[in-house]
């Protein structure tokens, strides 16, 4: 990814919970742990770091993958249900039609 497109990204203030904690930001120098420019909560003068919200949303896609939660965010799959889930989407007529020709998968 280049410099200009991660500067694209939108950026959230915050450290919930549940986020990554590799997902801080990389400027062109790599990461910034310079104390001088970390933003502060002013009511705790602790240091807030920037997030990327975009990895911090496919961090959260792969976690409700692991959780078994993919399907339906409310229900927990078992592992049986989920392979019979990926089987039946791997062979599906459907998602077979999408493949992308140049791949000659028909070969």
């Amino acid at each position: 990814m280049s410099q200009n497109a991660r500067k694209a990204l939108p950026r959230n203030l915050g450290t919930p919970t549940d986020t990554p904690p590799s997902t801080l930001l990389v400027n062109s120098k790599g990461l910034n742990p310079s104390p001088k420019r970390a933003v502060r909560d002013p009511k705790t003068g602790r240091a807030v770091q920037e997030r990327n919200s975009y990895a911090v949303s496919v961090w959260k896609r792969v976690k409700a993958k692991l959780e078994g939660r993919d399907i339906d965010p409310n229900r927990r799959m078992s592992v049986t249900e989920q392979v019979d889930v990926v089987i039946k989407e791997a062979t599906s007529m459907e998602n077979l039609a999408q493949l992308y020709e140049g791949w000659t998968a028909w070969v």
